[in-house]
């Protein structure tokens, strides 16, 4: 009994002691920890777009937008936070569900295709960049002149992707000379 209590004493001492030393540590030993976890969520990020890439190949002939979808994706990379609601919204927005974020830009296109074989309105996948420098993909549907029709779409987009809530987000505005 007292081995077990000793155990778990050193368990929860070790855990501490990494704790602190995570957060003491200086910020040129955790920039490239946070640039390995970003490679490893991206590495799981490309691992789960395997499914959705399936999935649209099995899918019916490809519609007559996919292939015009990936022409804008050439767009410079947005700040990844530009996409989040603010508060208070803007008098005028274009809103849009995000159904996935993918590392590659194939994998985005794959999900935005199985997406349209359900009739949703999709955009082309929108180039980010979070606050590492990582660059990924956000494949979203939309887009949504108002966030009551975004709300009523992304039941849709949850029950086709079984997820609970997607994230509503707020779509960048169209590049010059976009029609």
């Amino acid at each position: 009994m007292i081995a077990r209590f000793g155990f778990i004493f050193l368990l929860l001492g070790f855990g501490l002691l990494m704790f602190a030393a995570g957060l003491l540590a200086p910020a040129s030993l955790r920039q490239p920890v946070q640039g390995w976890s970003a490679q490893l969520l991206a590495l799981a990020g490309q691992e789960a777009a395997r499914v959705p890439a399936a999935s649209a190949a099995i899918a019916p002939a490809r519609s007559a937008a996919a292939p015009a979808a990936a022409a804008p994706a050439a767009a410079p990379p947005v700040p990844a936070e530009s996409l989040l609601l603010p508060t208070p919204l803007p008098a005028k927005g274009s809103y849009g569900v995000q159904a996935g974020q993918f590392a590659t830009l194939d994998a985005a296109q794959a999900l935005l295709r199985q997406m349209r074989s359900l009739y949703l309105p999709c955009m082309p996948p929108i180039a980010v960049v979070d606050r590492t420098g990582l660059q990924s993909f956000v494949a979203a549907v939309g887009p949504y002149a108002s966030l009551a029709e975004a709300r009523e779409a992304r039941r849709q987009v949850a029950q086709s992707l079984q997820q609970l809530t997607p994230p509503l987000i707020l779509l960048p505005a169209a590049p010059p000379g976009a029609t």
